[in-house]
């Protein structure tokens, strides 16, 4: 193996890592001087997909997707602390995705294998939409659990739904996360002149507000689909999900429809 010497580098490439280093070194340390605290509990709310692998159903696609969700979660965080906010939003965009697509495949072992092959044919067969939660997620909508959730929500809260009304939570999550993966003109990541990123305290308390709802809705969406394994864990693990991921918004709701 050659040794690594940054001077033997091309030029352009030597240029690249020495300024690359830098900003990378500077954008981290000051996120972890503004934000250790909030990103520790970052950390610990996605340990939470380690009490769901281990109590979902012991399948391929549990094995599989579970730990492509928590890498996703993982590396948004990564991200963010380089100040690589774009990048951050599209790896929580594949989280939610592969949370949704978990659920699904855990009841449909055929699909699941033709999606694994990378066979695309088979959803534009079976499913109205570009994917397996349907136009506009209607797969949820025929999930009762989720269903007696939104009956418990008054219209009064209906920002609360998740798939129904003006504005379900669902489709206005993926929304906002879809702006940054297309590069809509008010997510551009050089749209402050700059060609290098910066940290940016606002820009990570957004990018820190979205990362909290995603967790959020996904474990919802798990409580509420996987409601026998949930009715079923120690309490010690229900309540950290539903104090950690939940909140208060949603907790008291989901205990109901669960039955708990």
């Amino acid at each position: 193996m050659p040794s690594f010497i940054v001077s033997n580098l091309p030029e352009k490439t030597r240029f690249m890592h020495e300024t690359q280093t830098k900003w990378r070194k500077k954008n981290w340390e000051s996120t972890l001087k503004n934000h250790s605290n909030d990103l520790e509990t970052l950390l610990s709310v996605i340990d939470l997909f380690d009490i769901w692998k281990n109590r979902l159903p012991r399948k391929d696609v549990t094995r599989s997707l579970s730990r492509e969700i928590y890498t996703d979660a993982y590396y948004s965080i990564h991200l963010a602390c380089f100040g690589l906010y774009k990048n951050a939003y599209i790896s929580l965009r594949s989280q939610f995705e592969t949370a949704m697509r978990l659920i699904y495949f855990s009841n449909h072992p055929v699909e699941y294998e033709l999606w694994q092959s990378g066979n695309e044919k088979w959803r534009g067969d079976l499913l109205k939409g570009s994917d397996v939660w349907g136009q506009n997620f209607k797969y949820f909508v025929y999930v009762p659990e989720i269903g007696e959730l939104e009956g418990r929500i008054s219209s009064q809260n209906d920002n609360l739904w998740l798939t129904k009304g003006n504005s379900p939570k669902l489709k206005e999550i993926y929304s906002k996360l879809s702006k940054h993966v297309h590069s809509v003109g008010p997510y551009l990541q050089t749209r402050s002149g700059r060609l290098s990123t910066k940290y940016n305290q606002d820009e990570f308390k957004s990018w820190h507000e979205m990362f909290n709802d995603v967790q959020k809705y996904i474990n919802i969406l798990f409580a509420l689909c996987f409601v026998d394994r949930f009715k079923n864990m120690p309490a010690s693990e229900r309540d950290q999900i539903l104090d950690l991921a939940i909140g208060s918004d949603y907790k008291d709701l989901v205990k109901q429809v669960c039955g708990l």
